[in-house]
């Protein structure tokens, strides 16, 4: 697993999704989000978040890194919050003029980003 360090050196943001949802008379979550707000993150309050979980706070994470994707913390039996992180990565290339070198710069930058979260098996072919 990568270290916090490492993880978060190509993040320059991320966007925090939290709303409250309330247990339904069957006894299940319900699907309505009350209160959502939606915030950007600066690096440094991404750092925070990743480094300084609350407690019961339950976490799922990016595959083999220390970030969070979603996060629940109940306050009781009935109430409970849920937030979402969506990361921002840079990008190695200024794309200031030609749009198909921008295009061919992200879209090697996304592979590149699932290409490292999700490895191949040993002996399947690309």
């Amino acid at each position: 697993m990568m270290s916090i360090d490492e993880a978060l050196s190509t993040i320059i943001g991320a966007t925090y999704t939290r709303w409250i949802e309330h247990r339904t008379e069957s006894g299940n979550w319900s699907r309505r989000q009350h209160q959502k707000t939606r915030r950007i993150l600066s690096p440094a309050q991404v750092r925070h978040l990743v480094k300084n979980p609350l407690p019961r706070e339950k976490r799922r994470h990016l595959r083999n890194t220390p970030l969070p994707t979603r996060t629940v913390l109940e306050h009781d039996e009935h109430t409970r919050t849920v937030a979402t992180v969506e990361y921002h990565h840079q990008t190695n290339v200024a794309c200031s003029g030609d749009r198909q070198q921008c295009r061919r710069a992200y879209m090697h930058a996304r592979e590149t980003q699932i290409a490292s979260a999700y490895p191949r098996k040993k002996g399947t072919s690309p």
